[in-house]
């Protein structure tokens, strides 16, 4: 029986620390919300260097499966707002697993926004914009 809480204290102590870690690698303003195996990810992205211009806003959802025993997540892009003056190109759309990768551009700016979720590494790149 001790040998048992010692590994599940080890194991809580694990899961706070990548949880403190996550959440400071994510933006303060991203809106997370999880329901049973759904995780719902929404956000401004592509701000300018001074922080007062955004290329738009992503939503995101990310749903836990088990296929053939493994997990597995599948991320599906939920809706993306460009800013006034912007459009966006998706190159990558998620799937299982999967990136999602969208491009923002005016006339005279863009920035790209890279999103990957799957077990084990959660990667976000919310993109700088670049004004000629």
């Amino acid at each position: 029986m001790k040998h048992t809480i010692i590994k599940n204290g080890l194991f809580a102590r694990l899961l706070t620390a990548t949880l403190i870690a996550l959440a400071i690698a994510i933006n303060a303003h991203a809106d997370w919300t999880t329901e049973g195996d759904v995780t719902t990810f929404t956000d401004y992205v592509g701000f300018s260097e001074d922080g007062t211009m955004y290329s738009g806003i992503v939503s995101l959802r990310m749903e836990n499966v088990v296929d053939s025993g493994k997990i597995k997540i599948i991320t599906t892009i939920v809706n993306i707002e460009p800013a006034p003056g912007f459009t966006y190109s998706i190159r990558k759309s998620g799937g299982v697993n999967g990136t999602v990768e969208i491009e923002f551009a005016s006339a005279t700016c863009s920035s790209r926004f890279s999103f990957l979720y799957k077990p084990g590494a959660t990667k976000i790149d919310y993109g700088v914009m670049r004004c000629q």
